[in-house]
């Protein structure tokens, strides 16, 4: 049989192998309202073994097999997952209160705070007249590439978007969380030097705080049956990856361009940071990713079954920090930017790769006809 959506010569699949297009001899799934209906309806839908060859792995015990498996479907096509092993997939989110809004409050008020002590110690450490304005003109270029960023990730997401308060939660948070790295690397770099500061304590210790705010929100209850796969895990990665890159930024466009009072130096630094931003949401929402998938096979998130994601994700930016300091000790600014923009490439792909992958698999479990959690 031929599918109607793609033209792929199915066979007697009762899905399509190449886009999971239900084929005629197989029940549609009708939209729901709520309720084990739904869940049953949707569960029928999706392919049985042997409807379609391959089957996404599952994580095991080992961490340095996890670590392969992960950097592999990071890098590589991943197979589908056709049967999610747990039924948070389907699980109900909470009802809307005003827990939820207070929590987005006050995070708000904690991003605030923390950007007022970036300028006082700004203001503590460079005497010039116009620091208040260099701080907001500052702000502004520093949300210009994380706001086009967030916009493109989170309408990614299109069969089960994530409520906008919970993502800013994971923004804010990871922009809050900021100041602890910044003043541990601060440290390590005053004991150690710039390099050890920029290539290893920065990828360890950024990593480890701004996914905070993610784990949190994947295991505390009231808000872990929003975070119920892999790409919700994405989207709350990537965004508090982005909150953490838009405090960051703010320093940097200061220091290295506004301060030297020269245009061109503020565009190459803007350029420089604007490219890195994507950097800090990849890896992030590897975390994310990696939370969701444990989640969609049923495996409890202990500090062993996440180990393997912090590890990939500091890999990564640790790579990507080395290749800067490299081409900056050899002076060579225009090769560095060269670089820095095949990696900006190769990590918008990677992005859009994982997220398509992951909304294929919402799609097979009947996400985009209608068994999506509301």
């Amino acid at each position: 049989m031929r599918c109607p959506n793609c033209g792929y010569e199915a066979g007697e699949a009762r899905f399509c192998p190449s886009c999971g297009q239900p084929l005629a001899q197989s029940p549609r799934v009708q939209p729901m309202a709520t309720g084990i209906q739904r869940i049953l309806d949707a569960a029928a839908a999706r392919p049985q073994p042997g409807d379609l060859e391959a089957e996404a792995p599952v994580p095991g015990p080992s961490i340095a097999e996890n670590v392969r498996m992960l950097a592999s479907m990071i890098f590589r096509k991943r197979p589908p997952v056709h049967r999610p092993r747990s039924n948070v997939v389907y699980a109900r989110p909470p009802s809307q209160g005003t827990a939820d809004v207070t929590y987005a409050v006050l995070l708000a008020i904690m991003l605030l705070a923390v950007l007022g002590l970036y300028y006082m110690g700004l203001s503590m450490q460079i005497r010039v007249g116009n620091l208040g304005a260099m701080f907001l003109t500052a702000m502004v270029l520093a949300a210009i590439p994380i706001a086009a960023y967030m916009a493109w990730i989170y309408l990614s997401d299109r069969f089960e978007p994530e409520p906008p308060k919970l993502v800013f939660l994971a923004f804010a948070g990871g922009a809050v969380l900021s100041i602890i790295p910044a003043e541990i690397n601060t440290a390590v770099g005053l004991q150690f030097g710039q390099v050890a500061a920029v290539v290893i304590s920065a990828p360890i210790f950024e990593e480890i705080f701004k996914s905070l705010i993610v784990v949190w929100l994947a295991f505390r209850s009231r808000f872990s049956s929003e975070f119920n796969n892999h790409m919700d895990g994405f989207v709350y990665g990537a965004a508090a990856g982005l909150g953490f890159a838009f405090m960051e930024n703010i320093l940097y466009i200061i220091r290295g361009g506004l301060l030297q009072m020269s245009y061109g130096a503020t565009i190459d630094i803007f350029v420089i940071r604007s490219l890195s931003a994507i950097m800090h949401a990849f890896t992030t929402g590897i975390i994310g990713w990696w939370i969701g998938y444990l989640k969609v096979h049923g495996i409890r998130g202990s500090p062993a079954m996440l180990a393997p994601a912090y590890l990939v994700a500091m890999a990564v930016h640790g790579v990507w920090n080395g290749m800067s300091v490299l081409f900056g000790l050899m002076k060579a600014p225009t090769a560095g930017i060269i670089v820095n923009t095949f990696m900006f490439i190769v990590m918008a792909y990677l992005i859009r790769k994982v997220m398509s992958e992951a909304l294929y698999d919402e799609h097979i479990w009947g996400y985009s006809r209608g068994a999506a959690p509301r």
